[in-house]
């Protein structure tokens, strides 16, 4: 018959289990800034707006190529940021906020701060009408919730 486990093992097993965590997202994080969808690497993807030709149509092409570009390099930094907040706030569960050190705390404000400003709530991503921009009609409140 075995014992069940004291507090102490459980907790031993919770921050090994934890460590494991962090190592594999350590682990993806430099995986994706050696891949080719860095966002260091994809920066330097640019294509030069005279390969597209001198036509009005070569310029809108470039154009939307430049936009897509920028959001692409700006999808991956805040992606990799994500996973470096994640591993930071594993370390913290590790163990208790004062084994944080400054350094790690200002670089979680900073990415915070980054995903901030490029977040989008679900209310600005409607069209001021109350409704999703999609026309349909929200059924909350109205009796027909969870009925087909």
């Amino acid at each position: 018959m075995t014992t069940p486990d004291t507090n102490a093992q459980q907790l031993a097993r919770e921050a090994e289990s934890l460590k494991k965590f962090k190592d594999r997202i350590d682990k993806i994080l430099a995986d994706l800034d050696t891949s080719e969808a860095s966002h260091k690497r994809l920066g330097t993807r640019k294509i030069p707006q005279a390969s597209y030709g001198d036509f009005t149509e070569a310029h809108d092409l470039a154009s939307q190529y430049d936009k897509v570009h920028t959001q692409l390099v700006t999808m991956s930094q805040t992606f990799s940021d994500q996973i470096e907040a994640l591993g930071i706030a594993v370390q913290m569960a590790n163990g208790d906020y004062e084994g944080i050190d400054q350094e790690q705390q200002e670089r979680l404000m900073a990415i915070q701060k980054r995903t901030a400003q490029y977040y989008q709530s679900p209310a600005s991503q409607h069209s001021g009408t109350g409704q999703p921009s999609g026309g349909g009609k929200s059924t909350v409140g109205s009796g027909t919730e969870g009925s087909l």
